[in-house]
């Protein structure tokens, strides 16, 4: 599987994003002792040499990828 329309780019892209449910956990902080609800989302950005084969159902695994992390917080007393 190759790509379509016969494309000069150098680089193909790829981007997932992503989530997870996230679980409580307790803080303790120095006055009281709180539930926080504490989740994750992330995305990552692939590169990949463009005449590099697309693999079975579209997916491509990049050559040089980087993911960020961001963790998010809920909390209640």
């Amino acid at each position: 599987m190759v790509y379509a329309y016969d494309s000069e780019a150098d680089f193909a892209a790829m981007i997932e994003t992503g989530a997870d449910v996230g679980k409580w956990y307790e803080a303790d902080d120095a006055a009281d002792v709180a539930k926080v609800w504490l989740y994750k989302r992330f995305v990552t950005v692939g590169l990949t040499p463009a005449e590099i084969d697309i693999e079975p159902h579209g997916k491509l695994t990049p050559s040089f990828s980087r993911t960020s992390a961001v963790f998010r917080s809920l909390s209640t007393l």
